[in-house]
C-alpha cells in the first residue's frame, strides 16, 4: 500500500475489522461506528481535494518498511473509555484532515498536525475527566513512550539509546497513530503462520546467538 493512499488504508482499516473480530471488541468498534468512521474519512478526503502525489519519484516501485519504536500503556479504565470517547467524537476525521493537509504540504511543520488535533483531544480529555466517578480516574493511567527500549550491549554502549515518554492529554495523537496500525496490520493468530515468517532454527543456531549476543 502507498504511505500516501489515504483512501486505501481507509479501506483496508474496514477490512481489518472485518477479517479479526478481537479488534472490535478492543478498539470497542461495532459496524455502525466502522461504516461512520470510514465514511467521515472519506467525506474529510474529498473535502481537502486529496489525491496521492509524491515530490520525488524512486528508481523503482517499492513500499517503505515500519520501523516504529512506541509503546502505549493504559489501565482498563483509561483504555475503555478513551476508545468509546473517541469514536462518538469523531476524532477519526479529524484526524484524516491533518493527516491529509500534512501529506499535502511539503513545507508543513509537525506541529502543524498537533494544532489542528488539539480541540479534538482536548474534547475527549474533558470528556474523560467530566464523565468517569471520581475513583475510576484515579485508576484511568495512561504513558506514550516514543524510543527505542533496546537493552542489549551495542545499544547501552553505542547508539545512546533514549526514550521519551508523556502522559495525560499529551498521549492522545500518538494513541491515534498506534489505532491506524492496529487498522492496517495484517495480524497473525495461528502458529502455523508466524512459522512462516519466523523461519526455522535448531540447537546449532541457537548456540551460535547465544555468544553472538555480547559481540554485537
Amino acid at each position: 500500500m502507498d504511505v500516501k493512499d489515504l483512501r486505501g488504508r481507509i479501506a483496508k482499516a474496514v477490512g481489518t475489522y472485518e477479517r479479526y473480530p478481537f479488534l472490535r471488541d478492543l478498539t470497542h468498534m461495532d459496524d455502525e461506528r466502522i461504516q461512520n468512521a470510514a465514511q467521515a474519512a472519506n467525506e474529510a478526503l474529498d473535502r481537502e481535494g486529496y489525491e496521492v502525489h509524491h515530490y520525488v519519484e524512486d528508481a523503482k516501485p517499492r513500499w517503505p518498511q515500519l520501523h516504529l519504536k512506541a509503546q502505549f500503556y493504559a489501565s482498563s479504565e483509561a483504555w475503555d473509555t478513551f476508545f468509546s470517547l473517541a469514536a462518538a467524537l469523531d476524532t477519526g476525521g479529524a484526524f484524516v484532515t491533518a493527516w491529509a493537509r500534512q501529506l499535502s504540504n511539503e513545507t508543513a511543520e509537525p506541529t502543524e498536525f498537533q494544532e489542528a488535533m488539539a480541540p479534538y483531544v482536548e474534547k475527549v480529555r474533558e470528556s474523560i475527566t467530566g464523565q468517569m466517578p471520581e475513583e475510576e480516574l484515579e485508576k484511568a493511567i495512561v504513558y506514550l513512550g516514543v524510543g527505542s527500549q533496546n537493552m542489549d550491549y551495542r545499544g547501552m554502549y553505542l547508539d545512546g539509546e533514549v526514550t521519551y515518554i508523556s502522559t495525560h492529554g499529551g498521549v492522545l495523537t500518538g494513541v491515534l497513530d498506534l489505532l491506524h496500525v492496529i487498522e492496517v496490520s495484517d495480524w497473525v493468530d495461528d502458529v502455523d503462520t508466524l512459522d512462516e515468517y519466523m523461519g526455522s532454527y535448531g540447537w546449532i543456531t541457537r548456540h551460535i546467538a547465544r555468544w553472538a549476543t555480547p559481540l554485537m
